[in-house]
């Protein structure tokens, strides 16, 4: 079952051919269907050829970005987003009064995840698209805070810290560019619990990446009865993922890059390294990334080209 929602403002917007009122916020400034942009001008990240996909998943879009969600792992399998220097720039703040909620795409027959799942697992709800990425718009940065954009992140030391300096790199690229796109999500603990270890003869990028294992993690899932009494059985929880997963591509150069950064505290790694340093240890070639996760990225591009963007390690540029 793939159902392909259309984000509601957007239709709305394009049934309407009128410009949003408010003349501070950006919204009659872009496309109406950033389902359409994407598609266009990278595709949709598919599963392997040879990978069986699983029935359950939902293509979702919000104004500005699109996800696909897994019912199976009640959370995104990724998220892409296109910026411009419009799209992240403006005077708006992070929604203080917006509450994570379940999202209205998703049959609630289907799935619907809670916020007290959450509550007492000690992982934080960790956005996928940032709602930082969208600070022209409130109500974009509302859409952020949305279930099918999130997953269980180490908060001290990772969603807090590194994780959140990549994403602020990213958004600085995009004051800097047309345009960019960007692909984020989970790498999923190997089913043994075992850590997932990158060997540098794998990366093309010349270094090993570990990511934590479930004696690490703790957990292989959040489930609300199980944390609230340990003996009671988790019949459905919220995938904890191992790592998580971020894409760039740079249209203005054709640069593609990726990080897969170890979803648990960084602290105890840091040295005198500075941020930008440090992030380059983590840095992994893009057929890394389609390994770790069966998925391959940028489909409409032609296939020879992938093969060389993916087995390559193409420098960082953060200016």
């Amino acid at each position: 079952m793939n159902r392909i929602t259309a984000p509601m403002a957007g239709l709305m917007a394009s049934l309407a051919g009128a410009a949003v009122a408010d003349p501070h916020d950006c919204e009659a400034t872009v496309s109406p269907s950033v389902q359409a942009e994407i598609e266009a001008a990278i595709g949709l990240p598919i599963y392997h050829n040879d990978v069986v996909v699983p029935q359950d998943l939902d293509v979702i879009c919000q104004d500005r970005f699109c996800a696909q969600f897994s019912e199976p792992a009640r959370g995104p399998i990724w998220v892409v987003e296109r910026l411009t220097p419009a799209i992240v720039t403006g005077d708006h703040k992070r929604p203080k009064s917006e509450k994570w909620r379940h999202d209205a795409n998703i049959d609630p027959s289907i799935d619907t995840v809670k916020d007290e799942e959450y509550k007492n697992s000690g992982y934080s709800r960790g956005h996928m698209a940032a709602s930082s990425d969208f600070k022209c718009s409130e109500a974009w940065m509302r859409q952020t805070f949305r279930f099918s954009n999130a997953v269980p992140q180490v908060q001290n030391g990772f969603n807090g810290a590194i994780w959140s300096t990549l994403e602020n790199r990213v958004k600085k690229l995009a004051t800097l560019r047309d345009e960019i796109y960007v692909i984020t999500g989970p790498v999923p603990l190997r089913p043994d619990g075992a850590e997932t270890v990158i060997s540098r003869a794998r990366n093309g990028c010349g270094q090993d990446v570990i990511l934590a294992g479930l004696s690490k993690l703790g957990k292989r899932e959040l489930c609300n009865a199980s944390d609230k009494t340990p003996s009671a059985a988790c019949l459905k929880g919220i995938d904890v993922p191992s790592g998580l997963f971020k894409i760039v591509f740079d249209p203005s150069n054709d640069r593609r890059f990726g990080f897969v950064l170890s979803n648990e505290d960084h602290t105890p790694f840091r040295g005198g390294e500075t941020s930008d340093e440090y992030l380059e240890r983590w840095r992994v070639s893009l057929d890394v990334i389609e390994e770790l996760t069966s998925l391959e990225f940028f489909p409409v591009f032609n296939a020879r080209a992938n093969r060389v963007a993916g087995n390559n390690c193409t420098v960082t540029t953060w200016r």
